[in-house]
């Protein structure tokens, strides 16, 4: 589904149409809402299989505290992460509706190289003739 919701996406940049980013903005609300539910059984399930499982020599499991806060820190993250997904479709979509659409430039790839070779802090530097006999 995931594929398909991207391609979705993808075809929405670039036709200018709101419906593919509108379902790619519900794909990545469904995925936050079914990580509460995933959350859940794992926090249930983390503690008995601590239980169950026999660390190799010299190494050292984490109690069933710390298993549960890290998944509780894996949530967070992974819900941020979904929340910004979300607002990027959502942004897409609406700015997709009310007309907002700029046509994707033709890619030249001479020109795009030679602009990712250009410093990130500063102004651009143009090379000249003499430039590049004194390099």
């Amino acid at each position: 589904l995931g594929i398909i919701a991207g391609l979705a996406g993808l075809e929405s940049s670039n036709t200018g149409e709101p419906r593919g980013a509108r379902v790619l903005c519900a794909y990545h609300v469904a995925r936050m809402l079914l990580q509460v539910p995933t959350i859940m059984y794992d926090e249930v399930h983390v503690c008995e299989l601590l239980r169950t499982m026999t660390p190799h020599k010299g190494e050292k499991l984490p109690t069933c505290q710390e298993a549960q806060s890290i998944l509780c820190i894996q949530f967070v993250f992974c819900i941020l992460a979904e929340c910004c997904f979300v607002h990027a479709a959502w942004t897409l979509a609406k700015r997709l509706e009310n007309g907002d659409y700029v046509e994707p430039p033709m890619i030249d790839a001479g020109r795009t190289l030679q602009q990712l070779r250009q410093p990130l802090v500063g102004p651009p530097r143009y090379h000249t003739a003499q430039t590049r006999v004194a390099q």
